[in-house]
């Protein structure tokens, strides 16, 4: 009787024993979580090797012999940083015919230079009109008239004009020709519709002093002078650094050379001079030419 009972309770230990180990080695090796690591990056900056570095910056210096070119510096210019200057509309050497008023002949009274005082304005007229510069007077006083060309500024020129003499007028009138227009004054000559001429220094010093600015320094017969109503008058006047010459169609009526005290360059002009107290004076510019010695 106690063999089996022997027997019985060697089965149920085994079996006790069996149940307790893993059937599957491979799944218990599956079931084995891998513990959490934390790995603290660094904050400091890594050094480098800049043989390694495929790309030196600009700064970098090179890692090969060969000596770098510099390269190209290209200047961008920007239109406010090109200097300008003004650009005159008057052309320093020009015939102007007066087919349309312009601005580099004065014409109104605002503008006109008059070396003396002017009693009444309104009986004075200066326009381009019919193809012509008209200057005229209708007051019996001094009166002395002058456009002066803009802008321009000449060592030596000639001006060289067509001149006429507008009906109803005196012959006392002056067709005026100046030169050498600068501070210290000008020259210039002055023909009369009679067939006379006169040559003046206009002296800025003596003006400013009180005396007569004009000072004479020639006069006489125009003889190649055409006189009477229609006729055309060339005059030229001639103005070099030391001399003056006038030459009235073609023909040379008067020069003065070797100016020990001259005062040379500046600008050019025309204009009216009268001053014999007979009115009315109408005369007119057909054109004008500044022309290079």
């Amino acid at each position: 009787m106690k063999k089996p009972f022997f027997s019985l309770l060697f089965l149920l230990i085994f079996l006790s024993v069996a149940c307790s180990l893993p059937t599957n080695k491979k799944e218990e090796i599956n079931n084995i979580k891998e513990p959490t690591v934390l790995i603290n990056q660094p904050t400091t900056a890594l050094a480098i090797d800049p043989t390694q570095t495929v790309y030196s910056p600009p700064t970098a210096r090179p890692t090969s012999n060969e000596t770098p070119k510099p390269a190209a510096t290209v200047e961008v210019v920007k239109p406010t940083d090109i200097p300008t200057q003004p650009v005159s509309l008057c052309s320093p050497y020009i015939k102007e015919e007066f087919d349309n008023p312009g601005e580099c002949w004065p014409v109104s009274i605002e503008e006109i230079f008059s070396p003396v005082s002017i009693s009444n304005k309104n009986k004075l007229f200066v326009q381009v009109k019919d193809g012509r510069l008209e200057f005229e007077s209708q007051l019996s006083e001094d009166v002395f008239l002058y456009s002066f060309y803009k802008d321009n500024e000449y060592d030596e020129v000639i001006v060289r004009a067509s001149v006429t003499k507008i009906e109803p007028s005196a012959n006392q009138n002056g067709f005026t020709l100046a030169c050498h227009v600068n501070r210290d004054g000008w020259f210039e000559v002055r023909i009369e519709s009679s067939g006379t001429f006169e040559v003046f220094q206009y002296d800025a010093f003596k003006k400013q002093s009180g005396q007569n600015p004009y000072v004479n320094l020639g006069n006489g017969g125009a003889a190649a002078y055409r006189i009477g109503t229609g006729r055309e008058n060339i005059i030229e006047w001639q103005c070099r650094f030391d001399s003056l010459t006038l030459i009235i169609n073609d023909k040379q009526t008067w020069i003065k050379e070797n100016f020990s005290n001259m005062k040379s360059g500046g600008g050019i002009g025309v204009g009216l001079a009268s001053y014999s107290g007979v009115v009315p004076r109408h005369i007119g510019f057909d054109f004008v030419e500044i022309l290079e010695p």
